[in-house]
């Protein structure tokens, strides 16, 4: 196996040093946003983060526009496959509402 060296300046150093940093960091944050989305069913805050909006919203769409849940002993959960059905069903149904 071949061998060779590269020489670097010290603002060179410092400037592959922070680059390493950043993209390290970055990786980390995508590892941490994503863990636990493979998980099918969330508690109330991790689907009002999943959906993108506050859970004061998450709880209007369970009001007033029959968001599914499952409860059990004050608890909400939500199935990440019924609320993308309910998504695409409220897109189709709107879409058929406003011809």
């Amino acid at each position: 196996m071949s061998e060779f060296q590269i020489t670097l300046t010290e603002e060179q150093t410092k400037s592959l040093q922070h680059y390493v940093f950043e993209m390290t960091s970055e990786a980390v944050k995508r590892a941490v946003s994503t863990a636990g989305s493979d998980k099918e069913w969330l508690n109330q805050g991790d689907a009002a983060k999943w959906l993108g909006v506050s859970t004061s919203t998450l709880l209007n769409y369970v009001k007033e526009y029959s968001l599914p849940c499952s409860g059990k002993g004050g608890r909400k959960f939500y199935s990440k496959t019924q609320i993308s059905a309910w998504l695409l069903e409220s897109q189709i149904g709107g879409a058929r509402n406003a011809r």
